[in-house]
């Protein structure tokens, strides 16, 4: 049972953290075989001797870092109570059923307040944002290659980085607030893996070449797998999404196609999650595994009605077009 920490005087709830931990040679040996698979779509003969020949040598001191981090977040519980013991603070541990009705009721309460006022403070900095001067490109380079920056020039830089990636004059509210939401990385897969796919793989050669320009002839290799897409593009290509996103058709978690999806899924469900970058989890029923994929594209299946089954009640969604 998962508990909850209260520390005094701050009163600041906490809950207990678990992620997946590797070591340093596993976090390494993921990453290539990504990079590995990415290079055998490329065309690239001899994939294993062209990594592990060029392999930089900071991708090992990346996967060292990176192994660390996960040993932190898989004892991010105990570090923690571990620090605010030494700090001086009191603390009280309390199970999940020791808390009261109108306990409860409060920390819902307080919870709900405090998204109210983030997404309220989201709002002001993207109005600001949107209204902030307007940077030639002399002064955008120059605020790119300065240290520290004031607030201002953070919105200043946002915007025209804004601009420049979506080739637009007018900067808006709402086109802040969706870039902040990772529009931009959900449109580029769905141009690669529709109008843009026949030029998937020269453009991935291309990038990948001028990395190793870039870096003396050597690979960065998550970087690699970040910049290259064929890997992804083939990927979303075996789930069939099309199928999907036909109109008017009805889904839900009994729809075979849908259980089928989740089953090619789970079938190694670390390794579509390090491709795509997902956050599927085995719990996820089939609509919500179906739901996540589709939304690196930028896309869903919007709900459409509840209907009973028996004792369980089926949640079912339909498109109505596409975006």
């Amino acid at each position: 049972m998962r508990d909850f920490i209260t520390v005094s005087p701050a009163g600041q709830g906490f809950q207990t953290v678990i992620v997946d931990m590797y070591g340093g040679s596993s976090v390494l040996a993921n990453q290539k075989e990504e990079a590995r698979l990415s290079l055998g779509l490329l065309g690239y003969r001899e994939a294993e001797n062209i990594i592990n020949s060029n392999l930089c040598p900071l991708t090992k001191y990346w996967a060292k870092v990176g192994a660390k981090q996960n040993y932190e977040n898989y004892h991010y519980r105990d570090i923690l109570l571990g620090e605010l013991e030494a700090e001086g603070w009191n603390i009280i541990i309390r199970n999940r059923d020791e808390s009261s009705k109108d306990k409860k009721k409060q920390l819902t309460e307080i919870w709900e307040e405090r998204k109210e006022i983030k997404k309220s403070s989201i709002k002001e900095e993207n109005i600001e944002t949107a209204n902030s001067k307007d940077l030639t490109p002399e002064e955008a380079a120059k605020l790119e290659n300065k240290g520290n920056l004031r607030e201002v020039e953070e919105k200043q830089l946002k915007k025209h980085q804004i601009k420049q990636r979506y080739g637009v004059e007018e900067v808006t509210e709402e086109l802040v607030e969706a870039d902040s939401k990772k529009l931009y990385p959900g449109l580029k897969l769905r141009f690669w893996l529709t109008d843009g796919r026949r030029y998937v793989e020269d453009s991935d050669r291309l990038i990948l070449e001028k990395m190793k320009q870039r870096n003396n002839g050597s690979f960065f290799i998550p970087d690699v797998n970040k910049k290259l897409n064929v890997t992804k593009i083939k990927l979303l290509e075996l789930c069939d999404l099309d199928r999907f996103l036909q109109e008017g058709r009805e889904w839900s978690n009994k729809s075979p196609e849908l259980i089928k999806l989740q089953e090619f899924v789970f079938g190694d469900l670390a390794r579509f999650n390090q491709v795509l970058g997902c956050g599927i989890a085995i719990t996820d029923s089939p609509i919500v595994v179906v739901q996540k994929i589709l939304k690196r594209i930028n896309q869903r299946l919007p709900y459409l009605r509840n209907q009973r089954d028996g004792e369980k009640r089926l949640r079912f969604t339909v498109q109505r077009g596409q975006n």
